[in-house]
């Protein structure tokens, strides 16, 4: 392998998914700060779809994880745009990581891989502790009444940001359901198994330690959306019909006055605006930042590059579990049956075993008695 390989592990279509899916966060991190969520999220939008076309051109198709992903992306930025809520656009990620970490954990319980129950109990685990812990802190408090009282009177949004692990324990469920009973097979290694050759067991720690991982992220996201909650959407509506207002009343003062003085009320717009929204403000690296700012910051600056150096280090790690260029997996077995399991390789006798066959009968050379009278 060459020094390049080892370092940077990844093949060229690996390499345009992780910028598909930084290129748009990006994006959306400096369109958001300069024109506010709904710009934003249309920008989002916009180049997630340049993405998905960049990957038709260079590939001929576009590859099934990054097109799920970038698919998820779109329906929820529409929804963010329809709603007013950037929680739709945050909220995404939650989603899609918890239910891949079902995908993933359920396959390997379907596949019956060697330990395949700790999926099933890690699911199980998990889906207790996410719902148990905030129930029984707001039972504790006397408040379990509120979830319905915001329900009621201020929607789904509301409950979700209020109680955001039921979203969480749902995704992961579904997606464990989805694995187990209709995938019955481990994911990465049914996708990718052409990529890279590894073992069943390189295969099934592979999908096992990525699950966590992405539990993992699901996570963070969810505690960064609820420690930086952008301004309810109420509130953003009442700011910026204040700040219209506002101008409103300046550009009428100023009639009689300059073009520069109506320019200057104008320009007052996103001033009174940020005023209003000041308490859902936050401090962070000496800037001011939004809600929707700070968890987009988190995703670019810290959940990104600990994704690709994660994914980094396993890759590194999978090499003692990789097979030999020139191991096709089997032994005298018929070219792409590869037993069972991919990965899983047979020899001939096995092989003719497991299907009712003989095994092919090998010619041995047999040495005749030289003619009687040759003198030997």
């Amino acid at each position: 392998m060459s020094a390049r390989r080892r370092f940077f592990p990844f093949n060229a279509e690996q390499t345009i998914n992780i910028l598909s899916e930084f290129g748009p966060l990006v994006t959306m991190f400096v369109v958001n700060a300069m024109y506010g969520i709904d710009a934003g999220t249309w920008a989002l939008i916009g180049t997630t779809a340049i993405a998905i076309g960049t990957m038709f051109y260079v590939f001929g198709r576009p590859p099934v994880f990054p097109l799920i992903a970038s698919t998820v992306t779109v329906v929820f930025g529409a929804l963010t745009l329809i709603t007013g809520d950037p929680m739709w656009v945050q909220i995404k990620v939650t989603i899609f990581n918890a239910m891949f970490a079902g995908v993933l954990f359920g396959g390997l319980y379907g596949h019956e891989s060697k330990g395949h129950h700790r999926s099933m109990w890690a699911v199980v685990a998990l889906s207790v502790i996410g719902l148990a812990m905030p129930i029984g802190y707001l039972a504790s408090k006397g408040k379990l009444h509120e979830i319905a009282d915001i329900f009621n009177s201020a929607g789904v949004g509301a409950t979700i940001q209020r109680l955001p692990q039921s979203i969480l324990v749902a995704a992961l469920v579904i997606g464990f359901l989805i694995g187990a009973m209709l995938l019955k097979r481990n994911f990465f290694q049914y996708v990718f198994e052409k990529t890279f050759r590894y073992t069943e067991e390189g295969w099934d720690q592979f999908t096992w330690s990525f699950a966590w991982f992405f539990v993992f992220t699901a996570i963070a996201n969810e505690l960064v959306r609820w420690a930086f909650p952008p301004p309810p959407t109420e509130v953003a509506l009442a700011c910026t019909k204040q700040a219209l207002e506002h101008v409103n009343s300046c550009v009428q003062q100023a009639a009689a006055g300059a073009k520069s003085a109506i320019a200057a009320c104008k320009n007052q717009l996103g001033v009174k605006k940020a005023q209003c929204l000041e308490p859902y403000a936050y401090n962070l690296l000496g800037h001011k930042m939004d809600g929707v700012n700070v968890w987009i910051l988190f995703k670019i600056a810290l959940i990104m590059p600990l994704s690709g150096l994660y994914a980094w280090l396993l890759t590194r790690f999978m090499h003692k579990h990789r097979l030999p260029d020139d191991h096709d997996g089997t032994t005298g077995a018929p070219q792409g049956e590869r037993g069972p399991h991919a990965g899983g390789p047979y020899t001939g006798a096995q092989y003719a075993a497991l299907h009712g066959e003989q095994p092919a009968a090998v010619a041995v050379p047999v040495r005749r008695p030289p003619p009687s009278g040759s003198g030997h």
